[in-house]
């Protein structure tokens, strides 16, 4: 028996390696028909894998596979089950078919739940038979409805999971208050996994009343103690719905999601990171001055990815006010001499809006994108040039200030962007700049040679 193990180990081996070994179909088919159940379990996934190219010989383990589905063991009916639907054959239909309304009722709750998946599977395989055959009375859509109040939370994640797929064309599975309480005052009995999915149908579901949004927020408000991640996240989605409709609760909601998402972010992997500060990022433009005194959480580090650092400079302004405005344009003034292009230009396009978001501020900000144009630095130069083009329409009084830099710029800067600024500004205030039709003269001379 240990002998016959380790030969089915290395096919099996060598079928996830990649290597073709279909011409052993046969012989493990009838290695299938076996009482060890670790034999059994790697020739059925050898038998699902290499079905379609063997469609003839399959056939040849519907049998078994029928039978086994009769098996006084569970483990045993849910995996001959879960085989037999997996083999993606329409010939193994008629033979599924009984099986899997029988699966549907069994007294286990993995059989039940594998039932509910090759359901799935059926679907995939004549959606018609899904939706249209009758089991009794009932199809295979209202007894997956029927099922959802399954004594196994792991069966009704199933089957909220097939209804959802199954029912897509209609708009996704039908929701009411009674589903939705139903599922929120088990929610703790489910998998991690299974608690993401009544999250995200949570989300879905609009609350006919305020008590009724309460009492959901009530029930929800466990979840974000939760250290699962996507937990916690499938809540704060739920919260961020909710909060449009209670306008006059709607900061408390936000603070009330603060903390957690900010403990997430302490110990958060980069693409959990990226995730988190998406949602801030949605979160402080909805309610600004929730993240403000926590602004300094925000900051670049050397050794994020670039996507992250791109998502906090978006984040950043939004935090700004009066009185850590100082404080922030120091910062971004260290992230525009960056090696990175898009970096540094991020980073200039904080400060306007830093500028236009806080007027106090608006001075320093200028005086300072003055000072990184005697920067070495053709795209920081073009960059700059570009934002003061846009602050000077917010802030005209300062074009003196702005304007004596101009002509040294048109002939440093070689990005046809930037220059095409420079232009605008001159032809903007040309009045003020009587030098202006020399250097547009000189352009014009030169107008085949430009980009």
């Amino acid at each position: 028996a240990n002998r016959k193990r380790d030969v089915i180990k290395k096919v099996i081996a060598y079928m996830t390696l990649g290597y073709d070994v279909s011409r052993l179909f046969g012989e493990m088919v009838m290695a299938s028909s076996t009482a060890d159940i670790i034999v059994k379990k790697m020739c059925y996934l050898y038998l699902s894998n290499y079905a379609k190219s063997n469609e003839e010989l399959a056939t040849l383990c519907i049998n078994t596979m029928t039978k086994d589905c009769q098996d006084s063991d569970p483990m045993v009916r849910g995996l001959a089950l879960r085989s037999l639907s997996s083999l993606g054959l329409e010939s193994t239909i008629e033979y599924l078919l009984p099986v899997l309304h029988k699966g549907l009722r069994d007294s286990s709750a993995y059989v039940r739940r594998n039932a509910v998946m090759a359901v799935l599977k059926l679907y995939q395989l004549r959606p018609e038979l899904v939706k249209d055959v009758d089991d009794g009375d009932v199809d295979f859509v209202d007894r997956l409805y029927n099922m959802i109040q399954d004594r196994d939370t792991t069966v009704t994640s199933a089957c909220l999971m097939v209804l959802t797929e199954v029912m897509m064309e209609e708009g996704g599975i039908a929701i009411n208050d009674k589903l939705v309480m139903h599922l929120l005052n088990r929610i703790r009995e489910f998998t991690e996994w299974g608690q993401c999915i009544v999250l995200d149908l949570c989300a879905k579901y609009r609350p006919k009343t305020k008590e009724e949004t309460f009492a959901i927020m009530n029930i929800l408000d466990g979840e974000l103690k939760v250290a699962n991640s996507a937990v916690v996240l499938g809540t704060t989605k739920c919260f961020l719905r909710y909060a449009d409709t209670l306008p006059d609760l709607k900061v408390s909601i936000y603070l009330r999601l603060k903390q957690p998402i900010l403990t997430l972010m302490t110990g958060a992997n980069r693409e959990l990171r990226y995730s988190l500060l998406k949602h801030i990022h949605v979160m402080v433009m909805r309610c600004p001055g929730i993240f403000d005194a926590e602004f300094k959480q925000f900051y670049c580090h050397y050794n994020e990815p670039m996507h992250v650092k791109f998502v906090k400079l978006k984040i950043l302004p939004e935090l700004t006010n009066e009185e850590n405005v100082h404080e922030l344009v120091a910062e971004l003034s260290e992230y525009v001499a960056d090696v990175n292009q898009e970096m540094a230009k991020a980073a200039l396009d904080a400060f306007g809006r830093i500028a236009v978001k806080i007027p106090a501020g608006a001075d320093g900000i200028i005086n300072q994108l003055l000072d990184f144009i005697n920067m070495e630095i053709d795209y920081v130069r073009s960059g700059v040039v570009c934002v003061i083009k846009d602050l000077l329409r917010k802030y005209p009084d300062r074009a003196a200030d702005v304007l004596p830099a101009l002509p040294r710029c048109l002939r440093k800067i070689e990005d046809p962007i930037g220059r095409a600024a420079v232009i605008f500004m001159l032809g903007e205030y040309a009045r003020e700049m009587r030098q202006t039709p020399y250097l547009l003269e000189n352009l014009i001379e030169n107008y085949d040679n430009e980009n």
